[in-house]
Formats: structure tokens, C-alpha cells, sequence
């Protein structure tokens, strides 16, 4: 490893009401950071909450029903080597990452294979969450056809369920596909 500390910049993102509750949770958030093992918060700036208006393709503010809003934090902080770095981003997700110092990171493999294995505990992690959303959709659709067969009668919501159902099984053959046409292809 290299004897430097690693000098980095963060940017935090949140979005919710209320508006003074943004702010309060970027300071929790900031603190939090600062007691991480490693970590050594150097500089925060946290920027005052703002209404988030969402935009169409022509860049015409969508109405919404329930106000939100957003805020962001820029977190300049120190850590010990490139596992804490990575920790930070794992643990908060920031919206964006700058390494200011130093210029050149060099890694034993032993902190290359930590940081890979996490990387790969959170995406199983994830693949799992997503399988399950699939498997919950697919009992409340098939509750939904089973009530829309005993009462007889068409249900919009219903309607839009099939299309969703539809979009996941293209997705999913889709995904399959690739996965069988890297694992035929024979290396030269």
C-alpha cells in the first residue's frame, strides 16, 4: 500500500419532505461519516433544500401531487487507504466520487479482493431484492386474476399488471440470451 492518506470529495444526495428535514439528515449524515473507522471529515457544505420539479423529454415541469424536495452535501474528507474509500461509497452511495489526493493509487491484492468481494455481496444482494419484487408481483397478479375471474368483471389495473408482467419476462429472456451467447463463444 502506500503510506498517504487518501483525500476524497463526496456528494450526497437526498430527496423527501419536509424541507427542514433534508438538511437535518445531511448534518446526521455528516456525522455519521466523520465516526466511520479511518474516516476524518475535513470539510462539509451542505446546500439548502430546494422544490424538486421533475421534467418531461421537452423539459416541461411534470405536476406531482405531493411537494418534494432535494439537497445535496459536498464532503471533503480523509481516510486511511482505499477500502475505507470504497466502504464510504458502499455504505452512503454518493452521487459522485473525487479522489483528490493522491494521484496515483496503488493496491495490494489482498485490498483488491476486499473491495471485489463487497462489490459482489451487493450486487447478489440486489439480484435478490429484485427477484423477490418479481415474485411478490406475480402473487398479486395472479390474487388479481383470480378475484377479476370469481366477480366476472374487467379491471383497468389489471390490464396494466399484464403489461408490466410482460415487459419483466422480455427483460428476463433478454438477459438470458446474453448470458448464453458470451458462455458459446470459444476464446482465440
Amino acid at each position: 500500500m502506500f503510506d498517504k492518506k487518501i483525500k476524497a470529495l463526496i456528494i450526497l444526495e437526498v430527496l423527501g419532505r419536509p424541507k427542514e428535514h433534508l438538511v437535518e439528515t445531511l448534518k446526521k449524515m455528516v456525522e455519521t461519516i466523520g465516526k466511520e473507522n479511518g474516516i476524518k471529515v475535513l470539510n462539509s457544505n451542505i446546500h439548502e433544500a430546494k422544490l424538486y420539479e421533475r421534467k418531461d423529454e421537452k423539459g416541461n415541469v411534470i405536476k406531482s401531487e405531493s411537494e418534494l424536495f432535494t439537497s445535496f452535501a459536498e464532503i471533503e474528507f480523509e481516510c486511511d487507504n482505499i477500502v475505507n474509500l470504497f466502504g464510504i461509497c458502499f455504505t452512503y452511495m454518493p452521487s459522485s466520487v473525487e479522489i483528490i489526493e493522491p494521484e496515483r493509487v496503488s493496491l495490494k491484492n489482498i485490498e483488491f479482493n476486499s473491495i471485489a468481494n463487497e462489490i459482489i455481496r451487493r450486487l447478489h444482494h440486489y439480484d435478490s431484492i429484485a427477484k423477490s419484487a418479481i415474485m411478490n408481483n406475480k402473487i398479486i397478479a395472479d390474487k388479481l386474476r383470480s378475484m377479476q375471474n370469481s366477480q366476472g368483471n374487467s379491471n383497468p389495473a389489471l390490464n396494466e399488471l399484464k403489461v408490466v408482467e410482460q415487459a419483466q419476462e422480455k427483460s428476463q429472456k433478454s438477459e438470458k440470451n446474453k448470458g448464453k451467447g458470451k458462455k458459446g463463444k470459444k476464446n482465440k
